[in-house]
């Protein structure tokens, strides 16, 4: 009765101190209003940390307060004003918005004197902004003004922002002068789309390795926004029928013409400043960890190779939850075959079979993951379930596929796509009524009639063509300037370019999509629409009811709370989880998946945070539970999972359901039993483990003993038919260059492009066998840069190369001191120890690689070899 008692006396007391809040809320507008700028901000700090910054974070007011220059200048003038502004804990929050607008230096109308305040009393927390807001690349001021020069510590930043912003405009330049070189060309649209489309299939025909779909996917995108952009506002596209572009399409395959030479150069200039963005932007922008060095000159971008690998693997991590629904998608369209639910057609040929299998299993494996997510109903496509809308996506891109597969079959001695092209198209004109074209270019009513399977399976023939159609579909905007850093088409969620009556798409991009996250990600986005408000928050209630059941399944007390318990604001938890002994508190997040690293970091700030807020803010309420309380964000991406923020553990929604799944008819499961399979990383150690034991020829001799020791092989091993799905996930990660972490990016000065020049020499002398002309160069290049990791590194190798192994041995210690886990640094160390017969500290290396990088493919002793499996069954008997 007490613990009722108090509850009840803590929300009238939250109750109570919301109307005070609400009041001094109101009297800050009102002072606002008068332009009485400094007593109106002092009035909001008043109120609680978080529910200031919340109120001056408001969408509505970031347009009125920090967008208002008048405002800001103002405030700027009171110093100890701007201090408490500065010292809340959310500073960076409420400055986002004034750092984000582009301005002029030059126009009365700017923040530069607030900026500079902040700058003044906050040097770091204005790096920082200025970092990730990308303002540095919108308004010169920052790379140029000398009223930066009290920046003192963070000077490095300066030079980095010059040189990334000098550097991005010329790429852009490029970008820009190429692209109106192209359209000069005075080719019509349709014209422009066919060249694309072939420059998109030579270079994914001559180097189907190392091409990547995504990376195609996303040069396309941007072509498309930036020729649009340029195209007369206003005025309708006129493109000519399909039997129009076809002859143009074959006349122009006929020409035997490679890539038009301005298509060449524009794609090269696209190609160019999407890396710089990727490889530099991004990094420095967007991962805090990543800090510039001046080593002597030469400035570095440092992000450790833990993060890194951290980074890759996460990545990883969503093909593990693919394969997870693929493989009871199987198991569903197995049993469908077996009892007869689903029949294939006496005349069906192989291909056929082929082609059905990889549609089911896709069909399903999506179906199940959308309803997972609760989003059955497809949002803005008039309450249409899910699968109304990717069923025919499928069919067609498993369509597509095959005429892929028709032209790279028995044309690989054919090194020119052209001559591949014309043979394929002379065997094969045409696919089940489907032209062999790289393109479809079509009506869309034409493409249901040939992919909309499930309308007649759900004797829906009435449903608008554009509701179908619409959500994966995009009309590009004529004439208007694109944001470069802010592309919003993707080809891989939205195929279709809507054209007049017509629908456009390289056949490329449909045939390398399987639609798992492309449509989730889609309908997740349309979540966001504030027109969807209504539904958003009826899903993710019954997403929280979904994940409710799953406990309930393993005799957990499970309570859903709907916020207005705790009357505390901001502070909120979704579930509360117990077995009686232990609890979790759990707050419930449906977030966008695979993010860039600027999504990433958005998601950190504006999820992962918040949610941890909302935990502890309403903590003490369950402070009379016994046992351990554990506290969760629990989001569907895999961003910083498995990392604490604030004290909360982020977990992974989807892995927490394969788990509670898996453990759904084992009696006396804990909270515990539960938090120690979580945090001990088990969907990825499961995989590692069933790939090690079903490929054991890659094992070292210790770790194929090992496996055998603990009973895993025999555990693991009568599963060996299940390989083939295992080999999809690209997990151990493969070991890297550190150049893809650890650039040197330039020089400052021409005493540092010698060091940089003399360190190139030095690892051009060592790959020729020059080992004493390597170490003098490289002992020169520590002497002017001591802290540099890659010239320490190279200078152990190369001592270790000339079998000097107490002074490789020092070098190596010092490359630790300044990077104690760096991969590349231990994984060389740990040879050379090998090498020199120094046993026992080898041991100890490879123990730290194992615990820090047990999900990378270390390499570190030979493999055993093809091993035969009867020896296998001898070592297991």
């Amino acid at each position: 009765m007490h613990n009722i008692m108090a509850n009840i006396s803590q929300c009238d007391n939250f109750n109570i101190l919301a109307m005070m809040n609400e009041q001094i809320k109101k009297e800050a507008r009102e002072l606002y209003s008068k332009k009485e700028y400094i007593p109106a901000l002092s009035h909001v700090l008043t109120l609680n940390e978080d529910d200031a910054v919340n109120f001056l974070t408001d969408k509505d007011l970031q347009k009125e307060w920090f967008q208002n220059y008048n405002f800001c200048n103002k405030i700027a003038d009171d110093e100890s004003l701007m201090r408490k502004l500065l010292c809340t804990h959310r500073a960076d929050e409420i400055l986002y918005k004034n750092f984000t607008k582009c301005w002029s230096a030059d126009s009365k109308k700017n923040p530069k004197p607030f900026q500079l305040a902040v700058l003044k009393l906050s040097p770091e927390l204005f790096v920082d902004r200025v970092r990730v807001t990308q303002s540095f690349l919108k308004n010169d001021w920052y790379a140029n003004s000398e009223e930066l020069s009290i920046l003192s510590n963070c000077s490095t930043h300066r030079d980095v922002w010059k040189h990334i912003s000098d550097n991005e405009k010329k790429l852009w330049n490029n970008v820009e002068e190429s692209l109106m070189k192209f359209l000069g060309s005075e080719m019509q649209l349709h014209e422009v789309l066919i060249e694309i489309t072939i420059a998109i299939e030579i270079a994914f025909y001559n180097d189907r390795n190392n091409v990547n779909s995504h990376y195609l996917g996303r040069l396309y995108s941007m072509l498309i926004q930036m020729i649009f952009s340029k195209l007369p506002k206003g005025v309708e596209i006129h493109t000519p029928n399909p039997e129009g572009i076809k002859d143009a399409f074959l006349k122009r395959i006929n020409s035997s013409q490679s890539v038009l030479c301005e298509l060449s150069e524009l794609m090269t200039a696209t190609r160019n400043w999407l890396s710089f963005i990727e490889t530099r932007v991004d990094p420095y922008c967007f991962d805090p960890k990543l800090t510039p060095k001046d080593n002597g000159g030469l400035i570095s971008f440092d992000r450790s190779s833990s993060d890194y690998y951290k980074w890759e693997l996460d990545g990883k991590r969503y093909d593990i939850n693919k394969v997870d629904y693929l493989s009871d998608a199987r198991d569903i369209f197995s049993n469908q075959l077996k009892n007869g639910d689903f029949l294939f057609p006496d005349e069906s040929t192989q291909a056929d079979i082929d082609y059905e299998w990889r549609c089911q299993t896709q069909t399903h494996a999506l179906y199940k993951f959308m309803n997972d997510l609760n989003l059955s109903k497809f949002p803005a496509a008039n309450n249409l379930n899910s699968e109304r809308i990717f069923q025919p996506l499928i069919s067609a891109s498993n369509m597509m596929r095959s005429v892929i597969e028709n032209l790279f079959y028995g044309n690989e001695d054919i090194l020119n796509w052209f001559e591949a092209y014309r043979k394929m198209y002379k065997q094969a004109p045409d696919y089940v009524g489907i032209d062999n074209l790289p393109f479809s270019f079509i009506k869309p009513r034409e493409f249901y009639d040939i992919f909309d399977a499930q309308s007649k399976i759900e004797k829906d023939v009435n449903t608008k063509i554009t509701s179908l159609c619409k959500p994966i579909s995009y009309k590009p905007e004529k004439g208007k300037e694109i944001d470069r850093f802010n592309l919003k088409y993707d080809v891989f969620k939205k195929p279709f370019l809507k054209l007049g009556e017509f629908i456009f798409c390289p056949i490329h991009f449909l045939a390398n999509n399987d639609w798992f996250y492309s449509i989730s990600q889609n309908a997740l986005e349309l979540l966001d629409q504030p027109f969807n408000n209504k539904v958003r928050k009826e899903t993710a209630i019954g997403m929280e009811k979904i994940l409710k059941e799953h406990f309930r399944k393993l005799h957990f007390e499970v309570n859903i709370f709907d916020g207005h318990e705790f009357g505390e604001g901001e502070g909120d938890v979704d579930l509360e989880v117990s077995d009686g002994k232990d609890t979790i508190l759990i707050q419930l997040k449906r977030t966008k998946m695979r993010l860039n690293l600027k999504d990433a970091y958005s998601e950190y700030i504006n999820t992962d945070r918040k949610a941890s807020r909302q935990i502890n803010r309403v903590e003490s309420y369950f402070n009379n539970r016994s046992g351990k309380k554990h506290k969760w964000i629990v989001t569907n991406s895999y961003e910083n999972v498995y990392t604490e923020i604030d004290s909360c553990l982020k977990v992974n929604y989807f892995d927490l359901i394969t788990i509670l799944k898996s453990y759904t008819y084992l009696k006396g499961f804990s909270i515990q039993d539960l938090v120690n399979r979580i945090t001990s990383d088990s969907q990825i150690k499961d995989i590692l483990d069933y790939k090690a034991i079903l490929e054991p020829q890659k094992l070292d001799w210790f770790t194929f003993k090992g496996l055998i020791d603990s009973g895993k092989f025999k555990q693991h091993f009568p599963h060996q038919n299940e390989l083939e799905i295992y080999r999809s996930v690209d997990i151990p990660l493969s070991i890297v260059d550190p150049i893809n972490y650890r650039v040197t990016n330039f020089a400052l000065s021409t005493d540092a492009i010698k060091v940089l020049q003399k360190y190139n020499k030095a690892l051009d002398a060592d790959r020729n066998g020059d080992h004493v002309l390597a170490v003098k160069l490289l002992r020169e290049c520590y002497h002017d840069t001591p802290d540099d990791l890659d010239v320490l590194g190279a200078l152990a190798n190369v001592l270790a190369n000339m079998a000097e192994y107490e002074k490789a041995y020092e070098y190596f210690e010092k490359a630790l001191k300044i990077s104690t886990n760096d991969l590349f640094i231990l994984r060389n160390y740990f040879l050379v120890l090998i090498e020199g017969k120094n046993n026992s500290k080898a041991i100890q290396v490879m123990k730290k690689l194992q615990k820090e990088y047990w999900y990378v493919d270390l390499r570190l002793l030979k493999p055993i070899g093809e091993m035969p499996f009867d020896k296998i069954y001898q070592e297991l008997n």
